[in-house]
């Protein structure tokens, strides 16, 4: 049986407004349900953020390389919430936990980082951050649903300048 679904797709692919709606649905089919908001905005963050304000790398002005602290954080942060939300869950006892985002997002994002900064070890440095996302994870792969919101860039673009207030463009 599914336990717990994680929305991937890019900002203003329209994850969230999907999500409003499957847990709807679910409380209605009478499932308790738990949402699990984005990356960014787990209880964890503020920890993170304070310390790396802290942090002399962060502070100065210089060449040094932050993308696989930044990684790291990110997967710490990861590896909290999914503790905290199976923890929670052994309390409460949820029929269905749904994320806005998850460690895909991880992989996908700071590949792109840590490539531009490591060229040259790239590929050993994501095999070590990939077995780090998925050592010792409460929720069984089987138990897991990936849903991937595939939307047109512009479509997105036009959601996230309307939401945000911010100018995008493509290029």
């Amino acid at each position: 049986m599914i336990k717990k679904i994680i929305f991937e797709g890019i900002d203003g692919s329209g994850k969230t407004s999907i999500i409003k709606e499957l847990l709807k649905y679910s409380l209605k089919q009478g499932l308790k349900c738990r949402y699990v908001d984005e990356i960014e905005k787990s209880p964890i963050n503020k920890i993170l953020k304070k310390m790396l304000k802290k942090d002399p790398f962060f502070r100065q002005k210089n060449s040094f390389k932050t993308s696989i602290f930044e990684t790291l954080l990110l997967v710490a942060d990861d590896n909290f919430r999914n503790n905290y939300i199976h923890n929670e869950n052994q309390r409460k006892n949820y029929d269905l936990f749904v994320f806005d985002r998850g460690y895909l997002s991880i992989l996908i994002y700071q590949a792109l980082i840590i490539k531009k900064d490591y060229k040259n070890s790239y590929k050993k440095i994501m095999k070590y951050i990939q077995k780090i996302l998925f050592f010792d994870s409460p929720f069984k792969k089987r138990d897991t649903l990936f849903i991937y919101v595939k939307t047109p860039i512009q479509i997105c673009i036009e959601r996230m300048k309307k939401r945000d207030k911010i100018y995008l463009s493509k290029s």
